[in-house]
């Protein structure tokens, strides 16, 4: 593939990533829930998204040949994880202590299950599967780096 397309195809992975986050956290504001993990919650749902595709389509990837590039995501992927993990634990420890019915009282009883449950479950799944897929990234990069050097090829 010539460069402007693989530019296109990353720009449209991100543009679609953030789409993907604002649609799974619409419930939440639309219930007007004071909900304090927005930030983490939209960066576990992109964080999660751009590290998945980068594991299994890193051969469509602009960038693909940058062996500099590589190393610092090696680097910045690493620091990055212990950040997902903060948040995590931020949100566990939150859930432990004050609960998430504590920001649904508004709510009426059959709207508070269902969100309680929907915020839960969408907040461990991607801070999970972020937390994994980045554990596994500089994998990725350290066999792409090993086979571009070896075999000439991403």
């Amino acid at each position: 593939m010539n460069l402007k397309k693989l530019i296109f195809i990353e720009l449209l992975w991100w543009v679609s990533s953030l789409i993907v986050a604002a649609i799974f956290l619409i419930p939440i504001y639309f219930y007007k829930i004071p909900y304090p993990f927005y930030q983490s919650n939209f960066i576990f749902i992109v964080a999660f998204i751009t590290f998945m595709r980068w594991l299994f389509l890193w051969q469509l990837t602009p960038y693909q040949r940058l062996q500099y590039l590589k190393v610092a995501f090696i680097l910045v992927s690493a620091s990055l994880v212990f950040y997902l993990i903060a948040f995590f634990t931020d949100f566990r420890v939150y859930v432990e202590d004050i609960g998430i019915q504590d920001m649904l009282t508004h709510l009426e009883d059959e709207d508070q299950i269902h969100l309680e449950s929907y915020i839960r479950t969408e907040m461990l799944f991607f801070s999970i599967g972020s937390i994994i897929c980045g554990i596994c990234f500089p994998f990725r990069m350290v066999k792409s780096i090993w086979t571009q050097h070896n075999r000439d090829y991403v």
